[in-house]
């Protein structure tokens, strides 16, 4: 007796289809010279395969748990070192070292007044 999971194969076919469609993005992209944000919540070879991080310029990462992690977010490791508390690293294009950094804090208040002055100027 054979079962199958159809919601697993949908999920896997939904899965290759969207790698395919983010590569695709990327290559287009870097083509016009648009800038892509790719955001990941944690950068492993199955969400970044390697068509699309050949095609980010840029690369922000912020803390992540292991050297592999850092490799396949920044290129490079040194993203694991970070303190996690705004410390993050960047790998610009053209350039040859890694640019760390400290991003401020900025709660839910601040960013509404900054939004709310922006919809004030934009008028």
């Amino acid at each position: 007796m054979f079962w199958r999971d159809e919601s697993r194969v949908k999920a896997r076919r939904n899965f290759a289809r969207s790698r395919v469609g983010a590569w695709r993005l990327g290559v287009k992209a870097r083509a016009a010279g648009i800038s892509l944000v790719f955001a990941a919540q944690r950068p492993d070879a199955n969400v970044m395969p390697m068509q699309l991080r050949a095609n980010l310029g840029n690369r922000l990462v912020l803390r992540v748990d292991g050297e592999g992690t850092s490799e396949i977010g920044l290129g490079e490791k040194g993203a694991e070192r970070l303190l996690g508390k705004g410390h993050l690293a960047a790998k610009l294009e053209g350039a040859t070292e890694i640019v760390f950094a400290q991003v401020p804090f900025v709660d839910s208040d601040f960013l509404a007044q900054v939004v709310e002055a922006l919809k004030g100027e934009a008028k």
